[in-house]
């Protein structure tokens, strides 16, 4: 079984929810990552066809930029040791 979350305006404002079937359980907040922890309280449920869905983050914020461990490991280091002192 798998858990789907989604972001949407609730009322004109951001929120997390979970989508049950047809419906979207809605949490008071727009954590994504502490709904998937299960936290928060559900404030609403409503179905989930007519949603106003927002932009994932990517679309918001621009694209993220992911660097494997290893270099980002390595450019950490790099700039610790460049840092004065």
């Amino acid at each position: 079984m798998s858990i789907r979350f989604i972001r949407a305006a609730l009322d004109g404002v951001a929120h997390v929810g979970r989508i049950d079937d047809d419906t979207v359980a809605f949490f008071e907040h727009d954590d994504p990552l502490a709904a998937i922890r299960g936290e928060g309280t559900v404030v609403s449920t409503v179905p989930l066809n007519g949603l106003e869905l927002l932009a994932p983050l990517e679309e918001a914020i621009g694209p993220i930029a992911w660097t494997p461990l290893a270099d980002g490991v390595r450019q950490t280091i790099d700039v610790l040791r460049a840092a004065p002192g």
